[in-house]
């Protein structure tokens, strides 16, 4: 679980259009499958990541918008 959230790479984003941006993408879809599953109840403690990399991710999104 705490490899997804780092490849996610919300603390330090990839180019746009980059292999490296499609892993990150991949690896933070993969973490949201995970939450949203029939196994979600058993994240215990993972859930401290999923919504760390969520709140990471909704701060880039923010960050994004007042930069465009």
């Amino acid at each position: 679980m705490e490899a997804l959230a780092q490849a996610a790479g919300v603390s330090q984003p990839a180019q746009p259009g980059t292999p490296a941006e499609a892993k990150q993408v991949a690896a933070l879809e993969a973490l949201l499958q995970l939450a949203m599953g029939p196994r979600a109840g058993l994240l215990g403690s993972g859930w401290v990541l999923v919504l760390r990399t969520l709140s990471a991710l909704e701060a880039l999104q923010v960050t994004h918008k007042l930069n465009s």
